[in-house]
């Protein structure tokens, strides 16, 4: 993998993959959910077309349910003009701004 990066140390590059391979799931087993439980607010903003999140699904991980923001603007064009506008006005909304 290191080859990949020339750039990169090889060592940093083989640490990096052994946190993301100790770490990672690559499947929702919401085994983390279990071992914690948020107190904070929490806001799932879903893009059009998105399809549910797993927090929606799931109790207990949180003292309270997620608030959920639909966007009418679809998951990439959200991240550029116009469509960014829309995330930044509901995301300032959220924070009462």
């Amino acid at each position: 993998m290191a080859e990949s990066f020339p750039s990169l140390d090889p060592d940093l590059v083989a640490r990096i993959i052994a946190i993301v391979e100790k770490t990672f799931d690559f499947t929702y087993t919401f085994q983390e959910l279990t071992e914690r439980q948020v107190s904070c607010p929490v806001t799932i903003f879903k893009a059009r077309g998105d399809d549910y999140s797993f927090l929606e699904g799931v109790t207990g991980w949180s003292t309270r349910p997620p608030a959920v923001v639909e966007l009418d603007a679809d998951h990439y064009s959200l991240l550029r003009a116009p469509d960014l506008q829309e995330l930044v006005k509901k995301v300032r909304y959220r924070l009462g701004r």
